[in-house]
């Protein structure tokens, strides 16, 4: 019969197996919102960046899916309309993720006369750091630490 100290190692290393299993495979990439953000433009500028007349979209002119996120943008209380699937986006809005300019992220739309700055962000993304140490960090010294438990008890086991 297995001593004490064999049984405690084995099952240690059991625990210690079944805990890098049982962790979740998990995605490392965060998800990516889509946000729209809309108000009055101030002083021929829009968001601090300067427009000319030629660079302003009359709201007829955008797609049924700008309008939608223009108006939905404007109803919301913070004036900001988000999505998080590609494919509620606006196809004829850039929506920016580090870079804005206007005509990229940023547009100056004429709607019922009035100017107002559109923009176009994508929130979010990136490699979420917390699921790479749980992947490459934690799982792999839990396996470890099953294998070494595992080895000393059959080492203990031999012994004997």
């Amino acid at each position: 019969m297995p001593s004490r100290r064999v049984l405690t190692l084995v099952a240690v290393a059991v625990v210690f197996f079944a805990g890098a299993a049982a962790m979740p495979i998990v995605d490392t990439s965060r998800d990516i919102d889509y946000a729209v953000e809309v108000h009055p433009a101030t002083d021929g500028t829009v968001d601090g960046l300067s427009y000319s007349e030629s660079d302003v979209v009359a709201y007829d002119d955008l797609s049924p899916a700008a309008q939608r996120a223009f108006d939905r943008a404007r109803a919301a209380s913070n004036n900001t309309y988000v999505v998080d699937d590609e494919n509620q986006t606006a196809p004829d809005l850039h929506y920016a993720t580090d870079y804005i300019d206007v005509g990229h992220g940023l547009y100056p739309v004429r709607y019922q006369g009035e100017v107002y700055s559109l923009r176009a962000d994508q929130i979010g993304g990136g490699i979420d750091v917390g699921a790479l140490i749980q992947l490459y960090l934690v799982r792999p010294v839990l396996a470890g630490l099953g294998l070494v438990s595992g080895l000393f008890g059959a080492y203990y086991f031999v012994r004997e």
